[in-house]
């Protein structure tokens, strides 16, 4: 479990997010949705996949995109897809569930 969602501002709590992702150990897996967060529907915009990107990498995170819901958050398929396609051009391997 991790910290993702802030429920006083009903927003994404990205410090805290950050902090328990490098407090995982070495090789931990996390379930990310590219984007319609479920339950929240809370993402976060694409500086901030940016820098969770780095982080990821720098304990050889395993990722597991699920992308249920792309076309839906911002009626852009391709932007709704974004954080995934940044991962991947980042050398990250990735799992993906599309749907």
């Amino acid at each position: 479990q991790y910290r993702y969602y802030d429920p006083a501002t009903r927003g994404l709590n990205f410090p805290g997010f950050v902090e328990d992702v490098r407090a995982a150990p070495e090789g931990s897996m996390f379930l990310l949705h590219a984007c319609a967060h479920n339950p929240t529907g809370v993402d976060p915009d694409f500086e901030q996949w940016k820098e969770l990107s780095a982080e990821f990498k720098k304990k050889n995170h395993v990722l597991f995109f699920d992308c249920a819901y792309q076309g839906f958050a911002s009626g852009d398929h391709v932007k709704d897809a974004a954080a995934i396609r940044y991962f991947v051009s980042e050398g990250h391997n990735i799992v993906l569930s599309q749907s």
